[in-house]
């Protein structure tokens, strides 16, 4: 992975992803951080044929569009549509909270857009293939 300082507005994010949940108070302390340090942990991408595509790191995204920051650091690597989403299923699986139903999107899309099967995205993931397979 390479980090990059770009525009918080040239990350794009997929409509179909995991996405972690916070408390109130979690949520607060986070944007209270950013607007006193700025992002400390860059944002994860792919390079998705030059369009920087978001894996992790929503919420801070979220929170640097806010503060109108002009550069972020992003830290980026190159692959495609299938790494994106297998990426994002691992990274915010083992992070927390986060809805069930996201991850079976994220599993569905996987197997009829990109034709993987379970044993692959289990593969990809770290996950049991008996996990994938249950979602």
């Amino acid at each position: 992975m390479k980090i990059r300082h770009v525009a918080p507005g040239k990350i794009t994010w997929p409509e179909i992803r995991v996405t972690s949940r916070f408390d109130p108070e979690t949520l607060a302390m986070l944007k209270a951080s950013i607007k006193a340090e700025g992002l400390i942990a860059p944002i994860i991408c792919i390079d998705v044929e030059g369009q920087l595509t978001g894996v992790d790191g929503k919420h801070r995204w979220d929170e640097a569009i806010a503060l109108q920051l002009p550069l972020i650091d992003v830290a980026v690597t190159e692959g495609g549509m299938v790494d994106v989403l297998t990426r994002n299923l691992f990274m915010d699986h083992i992070r927390g909270k986060h809805p069930p139903s996201e991850m079976v999107k994220v599993v569905e899309t996987l197997n009829k857009d990109f034709n993987l099967d379970m044993v692959e995205i289990a593969k990809r993931t770290g996950m049991s293939r008996e996990y994938v397979e249950n979602l």
